[in-house]
């Protein structure tokens, strides 16, 4: 379950890429401790702190290209805080579909089944390349737009 709040430090989300180990990792600029970590199906990793703002997301997959990825026009500047669970780990068995363009410039990471388009869905801009995108406090896509840099070898 997750929270969504206005703008705040504690959940701006910086994405870099890392070519020499081929990891996309989501962090916080800001420096703290990880309390709890979800693994989605070992392909994403999300690490939190003890108050439930993200502090790393990891992606150890490659995408595969679709021409179906565009970036949210109507995103609301924010944060997400989740509710942690009362354990330090958890697995999470759920389907996870990573994709980029052809330019290899967006990415995007959805959990679970296809979003369900008759459902709202908000999306929430945490830095200007990061977005979430919550439908019924589930989180069910994480988009970054590397702009002009593209990725992926």
């Amino acid at each position: 379950m997750a929270t969504m709040s206005t703008a705040s430090s504690n959940g701006e989300l910086i994405a870099s890429y890392d070519r020499s180990v081929k990891i996309m990792s989501i962090s916080s600029p800001l420096a703290r401790e990880w309390a709890y970590s979800i693994n989605f199906d070992t392909y994403v990793s999300i690490d939190l702190d003890a108050q439930g703002w993200i502090t790393n997301i990891d992606l150890l997959t490659k995408p595969r290209l679709t021409d179906q990825l565009t970036i949210p026009d109507s995103a609301t500047p924010g944060a997400v805080q989740w509710v942690i669970p009362p354990a330090a780990e958890c697995f999470v068995a759920t389907p996870i579909m990573v994709e980029t363009n052809r330019t290899r410039r967006i990415i995007r990471i959805t959990f679970g089944p296809i979003l369900d388009g008759s459902a709202q869905t908000q999306a929430i801009k945490t830095s200007e390349p990061v977005y979430l995108q919550i439908q019924q406090a589930q989180l069910r896509a994480i988009l970054v737009d590397f702009d002009q840099q593209g990725l992926w070898d």
